[in-house]
């Protein structure tokens, strides 16, 4: 009885048990719900992925704080649900449910975020150029003297520097305009200075002095000169044979009975040059054969001739395209490391453009495509003009230099004439033009011939003045600039400027890295007589600091005489 009892229970446990396996629930993976597919932020913003997110588990059971996050790529910091991406771009963010009960059981869901770049910037920082006042480096070295002593007389006023006596004296020397000079040793010098009077002096000197240093031994001088109402130019060449650090330039203008006048001064032009060779390629029978020098007409109808030493070029028929009626030199042998100025005289009958190119044969070699000149004027009827380059040679680019002249493409009939070509080297070459501007650091302008401009400022009106006697033939033949501006890092930039001119004239703006052309901004605008503002802005952040400069370009744009007045230059740093 005892056993059967025993067995009788040892059944009914095994049916519970059997009973329970059988009621056991299958689980099933986590679900997420509430996670869009997609979403779009800005570069700085941060989202809450698990904002309207939840996860559940079998059983209904709540596990949404148990979610994991991840990100790809991994520059975006996560803390709770908060993402925060590092940088513009695309991110894929997974969400990843774990069942508590079974971790074998996952569940992911997958959100693509886009990030776009912050372009919502502020201002950080502004400098503004407004021309109220004349640089500390105005009067370009120069003092005024009066009896042997330093006064306070000079002034700078519309680009010129101005003497202004306070006391009048005696003898030419007691009034003096002076500054010092360095030269070299081995160089010839050619100085002119450009000047000028409310009524006309006499018995003025101009003298380079200081041969021997500390005495009274000029290197050139001239006495009892006249300085009228109207420029002159005073010019004195001459050798120097040692350096001389402190040679003395002066212009003695005492002696004029009352101090009821002043001197003006425009500008001090300093040529120096060493070991000059002149080879002059002269026009005598227009062959190879003859003087080097070939005329070709491939199309249309031309003749050339020599005439008085002079090339005449008498195109009948202008129908052709500007290379097919040329005249070239053949080539010749240049010197390395030398400057070289090369200068020719050109007239025509009616108005013409034309290119004059020089190159050697290496230049154009290897998939090089370089000049030593290039250049495309336009000339006047009737206009006379002697045109000079200067370049300098290499080890390299010395063999077989050639010139051309591409006189065709002309819209009337005309008579061209070529005269006066000169290539002079030099072992060394330099021309410094010293105006009285007043620009602050780093304005400047630049014109290239027949350009002729001068820059300054004028602190009566506030304005930057570039007054243009001539535009060039290319745009960059005239053109005001500021250079060395620093753009920061993490920075984008805007340029404000406000200008106006004496007619309407067309411009160009650029806002350049330094040493390369790849502009940032380029932009056409036109001046009127009404001042206007304009306004550019660079379209990214820098991602490295730069040194930018900014162009205005008048050149070819434009005809005739123009004055352009900048009122006001500003750059805005944005981040």
């Amino acid at each position: 009885m005892k056993k059967f009892l025993i067995g009788l229970t040892l059944l009914a446990t095994l049916l519970v048990l059997v009973a329970c396996v059988g009621n056991e629930e299958t689980r099933t993976k986590p679900v997420i719900t509430g996670l869009a597919q997609t979403a779009e932020i800005t570069e700085g913003e941060s989202i809450n992925i698990l904002e309207g997110v939840t996860a559940m588990a079998h059983g209904d059971v709540d596990i949404t704080d148990k979610i994991v996050i991840t990100v790809d790529p991994s520059t975006a910091t996560v803390v709770g649900g908060v993402v925060t991406p590092q940088e513009p771009g695309s991110y894929l963010v997974t969400l990843t449910a774990t069942d508590p009960k079974d971790t074998t059981l996952k569940t992911t869901a997958t959100l693509f975020l886009k990030v776009l770049e912050n372009t919502v910037v502020e201002e950080v920082s502004r400098v503004t150029y407004d021309f109220n006042s004349i640089s500390e480096t105005a009067f370009k070295g120069f003092v005024s003297k009066e009896f042997g002593e330093e006064v306070d007389a000079l002034t700078v006023e519309n680009g010129e520097l101005i003497y202004t006596p306070i006391t009048s004296g005696n003898g030419d020397g007691d009034n003096q305009i002076f500054t010092l000079l360095n030269l070299t040793a081995g160089t010839t010098y050619t100085i002119s200075l450009e000047a000028k009077a409310t009524r006309n002096l006499t018995g003025v000197a101009f003298v380079i002095n200081g041969k021997t240093p500390g005495t009274w031994d000029p290197y050139a001088g001239m006495w009892e000169q006249e300085v009228t109402t109207e420029y002159r130019t005073f010019t004195h060449t001459f050798a120097v044979d040692e350096d001389n650090e402190a040679a003395e330039l002066m212009l003695n203008v005492g002696g004029q009975g009352d101090a009821d006048y002043s001197v003006h001064i425009s500008k001090l032009t300093i040529v120096a040059n060493s070991n000059p060779q002149t080879e002059t390629l002269v026009f005598t029978d227009i062959t190879s054969a003859g003087d080097g020098w070939v005329y070709v007409n491939d199309a249309g109808q031309s003749t050339a001739s020599v005439v008085e030493g002079k090339a005449v070029i008498n195109i009948t028929d202008p129908v052709a395209s500007i290379w097919e009626q040329k005249l070239f030199h053949e080539p010749i042998q240049l010197e390395a490391n030398k400057v070289y100025k090369l200068s020719y005289t050109i007239h025509a009958t009616e108005q013409i453009r034309y290119e004059f190119i020089a190159r050697t044969k290496s230049q154009q070699s290897d998939g090089r495509d370089e000049n030593y000149i290039w250049s495309g004027p336009n000339l006047a009827k009737d206009e006379t003009r002697v045109v000079t380059h200067t370049f300098t040679t290499n080890e390299i680019d010395i063999n077989d230099f050639d010139m051309f002249f591409q006189l065709g493409g002309q819209s009337l009939a005309t008579v061209i004439t070529i005269s006066d070509v000169n290539l002079v080297s030099y072992d060394g070459f330099s021309e410094d033009v010293i105006r009285f501007t007043g620009l602050p650091e780093g304005f400047a302008s630049f014109e290239n011939s027949p350009a002729e401009a001068n820059l300054y400022v004028d602190t009566e009106t506030g304005n930057l003045v570039y007054d243009v006697a001539v535009f060039g033939d290319t745009d960059w033949y005239n053109k005001v600039f500021l250079e060395d501006i620093l753009f920061k890092d993490g920075s984008k930039y805007r340029v404000e400027f406000v200008a106006k001119a004496s007619k309407t004239i067309q411009g160009f703006f650029a806002i350049n890295p330094m040493g390369q052309w790849n502009p940032k901004v380029t932009a056409m605008f036109e001046l009127t007589t009404t001042a206007q503002t304009f306004s550019y802005e660079t379209p990214n952040l820098q991602s490295f600091d730069e040194t930018i400069e900014l162009l205005f370009q008048f050149g070819s744009f434009n005809t005739g005489e123009a004055v352009i007045y900048i009122d006001s230059i500003t750059i805005i740093e944005l981040a």
